[in-house]
């Protein structure tokens, strides 16, 4: 009788991140009506479905960039995977709450008008699309993988990296949605 092929817990972990990010999305656009979801908070921030929307466009954009990489990847797995100062630093800016603000690259912003449901739909698809792809390449050296930046030209990290990034990026993001929903709650009537 065939065995199910174990998950290593580093892996689990960030697919208990995703599923988590998911629900909070989820929860997020079953809390507010689309009018909060889809009005920014202030001039020039990015409203919650704006929010969903980025995130899915990024996470499209590192599966993209990542699936050649793992295909390409002919290291087995050697370990749990870890990171250099570098990408230590980097997740470090992303995890909420948020201090410094960051333009993100016009390839992932999103459109000044978003419908908060699509955002949702398209937010669920991109994450099966990263959970289906870190399924894929579980039993890889996601340490020595390695794929350039899709949005900074010239830096380098490894999938691995990419997958906690992205994690880390959703933890931001749902944050910033949630300040977005909150001050909608606040306004005057």
């Amino acid at each position: 009788m065939p065995t199910k092929e174990a998950i290593p817990a580093d892996i689990e972990e960030i697919i208990a991140a995703l599923h988590a990010a998911t629900r909070h999305a989820e929860d997020l656009v079953a809390s507010a009506p689309a009018s909060a979801l889809e009005h920014p908070p202030a001039p020039g921030r990015w409203s919650a479905a704006q929010c969903l929307y980025h995130l899915a466009l990024t996470n499209f954009a590192y599966t993209a960039a990542m699936r050649p990489a793992c295909l390409s990847g002919i290291h087995p797995r050697r370990g749990p995977l870890h990171v250099g100062f570098p990408t230590r630093w980097f997740l470090s800016l992303l995890e909420p709450p948020v201090g410094k603000r960051v333009r993100a690259p016009r390839a992932i912003t999103p459109a000044p008008a978003i419908d908060a449901s699509g955002a949702l739909r398209e937010f669920q698809r991109s994450q099966a699309a990263v959970i289906e792809l870190l399924m894929e390449c579980r039993q890889l050296d996601l340490n020595r993988i390695r794929l350039p930046n899709p949005f900074v030209p010239g830096i380098r990290f490894t999938v691995g990296g990419g997958f906690l990034i992205i994690a880390a990026h959703e933890r931001r993001h749902l944050w910033q949605a949630s300040v977005a929903i909150s001050s909608q709650r606040t306004l005057p009537v």
